[in-house]
């Protein structure tokens, strides 16, 4: 778009007469993208075992937080200057990774996420959060699972009688596999896109309605990526809605390569393991038809300390 008028930048309508003129200024910026020079933050944090607790779990803090630079390492000093804000508490919304902001409503929105040793929220797994940052308040954008059949998001692993061992390898295999991975926003906010783990489909609700069967869209990731043999191991999770260009919705999924895991090779075949990036057109939810990007993923891996 065009930017503000100003010394620097030249309105869309100039007059040049010399085709070597210089200093032709048009200031161009994305509107959506523009932000103040100190803005809030938001994130996810977890607390342990049942989420019925007035414990925050998404919290805000300013850009310029723990802006002093520390010499000695940790402990950190400044880290929690200014304090933070509680934007939702751990019995509104349980475990959430999934987060996405419409500006102009000043909405903030959280999606449920399958976390071992820490339970999901009043919602269940196919919830979507959202929290008014103009009043605080925290309400269910939608639950999938109550629109569209017990089960869409998946089933909840957690053993809610006893969260230290938690269902052992059961609610271990359900993390990335139950539950919503990434949510994103369309640029005039009218969309949100959420990733379901359990049916690995992506799914559009509209912002300006009331989300249900009727207004909800969703489609299936490609379950057939370049170099991953077997079906089962695509595993998708992450969105991002880039606004340039009239607006392009990426996907992220990885090939985990768990099939390949056999009494004989418990480590599995690491030559598998793959990471890929799809395009969605956000006007007919068709994917690409071949990765906009991809990489392997089986390059050494070395302790942190060594």
């Amino acid at each position: 778009r065009p930017g503000p008028f100003g010394s620097d930048s030249k309105t869309t309508v100039q007059f040049v007469t010399d085709s070597n003129a210089t200093n032709v200024s048009l200031g161009l910026v994305i509107p959506s993208e523009y932000c103040q020079d100190n803005p809030v933050l938001a994130t996810g944090c977890y607390i342990g075992g049942d989420q019925n607790a007035a414990l925050p779990v998404i919290v805000s803090f300013p850009y310029s937080s723990g802006s002093v630079r520390e010499t000695g390492g940790a402990p950190f000093s400044d880290f929690d200057q200014p304090a933070h804000g509680d934007e939702a508490l751990a019995r509104q919304v349980g475990t959430t990774w999934g987060l996405a902001y419409a500006r102009s409503a000043r909405q903030l929105y959280a999606a449920a996420f399958m976390k071992k040793h820490s339970g999901f929220g009043p919602a269940g797994t196919g919830a979507i959060y959202k929290i008014d940052r103009s009043n605080g308040s925290v309400s269910t954008l939608a639950d999938l699972n109550a629109i569209f059949g017990a089960g869409t998001a998946g089933n909840d692993s957690h053993d809610k009688n006893n969260f230290d061992t938690d269902n052992g390898n059961v609610a271990w295999d359900a993390v990335g596999k139950t539950g919503l991975g990434g949510i994103a926003i369309s640029d005039d906010e009218k969309k949100l896109y959420a990733m379901n783990l359990a049916d690995r489909q992506l799914y559009e609700l509209p912002l300006d309605a009331v989300p249900g069967s009727s207004n909800i869209r969703r489609k299936p990731v490609p379950l057939n990526p370049p170099g991953c043999s077997n079906a089962l191991d695509v595993r998708p999770f992450a969105l991002h809605f880039n606004n340039v260009g009239g607006g392009q919705l990426y996907v992220g999924l990885v090939c985990s390569a768990e099939s390949t895991i056999t009494p004989a090779s418990p480590d599995g075949d690491a030559t598998k393991l793959r990471a890929y990036v799809y395009s969605v057109n956000p006007t007919t939810l068709d994917f690409s038809a071949s990765p906009v990007f991809q990489m392997a993923l089986d390059y050494p891996r070395r302790c942190a300390d060594s």
